[in-house]
């Protein structure tokens, strides 16, 4: 899975890449002629096991096969660090993280912290080295996050 799977996962270059800077720049103009917040939503991790895998499958690998898991956890924020300065060429106020799956109820607590956690935090550091905010978006599930670590 790693190098077939990294394959498709890079950030934009060339004409997409312009063609992405052009309309988000326009998309900046109208947002501050509209006084409006403006943020970047590229980010993510823990949900990307729901958008490209077999839910199921993957539930299993993180027991059997936490190689496998690590591996393909890594693959993501790879991309997500070519991404990162590409959206903060465009002056977001924010850059958000998407982590609606990032909740203990799809991998348990510990293994949040171990998997998820550092890679999260990686990339929050990423965004404010370069001088903006980070904004995680974690979604509520059944857990009590009293127990939860930051």
């Amino acid at each position: 899975m790693g190098q077939p799977f990294s394959y498709p996962l890079k950030a934009p270059t060339g004409a997409v890449r312009d063609e992405w800077i052009a309309n988000a720049r326009q998309d900046k103009q109208v947002a501050l002629e509209l006084e409006l917040l403006t943020r970047v939503r590229r980010v993510s991790i823990g949900d990307w096991f729901m958008w490209v895998c077999l839910v199921e499958d993957f539930g299993v690998a993180m027991i059997e096969n936490p190689g496998y898991v690590a591996q393909f956890y890594d693959i993501i924020p790879r991309c997500n660090r070519e991404i990162i300065p590409l959206a903060l060429k465009i002056k977001p106020d924010v850059i958000q993280y998407c982590g609606s799956y990032d909740t203990p109820d799809y991998r348990g607590r510990d293994r949040r912290q171990r998997v998820l956690a550092p890679r999260i935090e990686r990339l929050a550091r990423q965004v404010y080295e370069a001088g903006w905010l980070f904004c995680y978006l974690f979604t509520e599930g059944y857990t009590l996050y009293r127990d939860v670590p930051a």
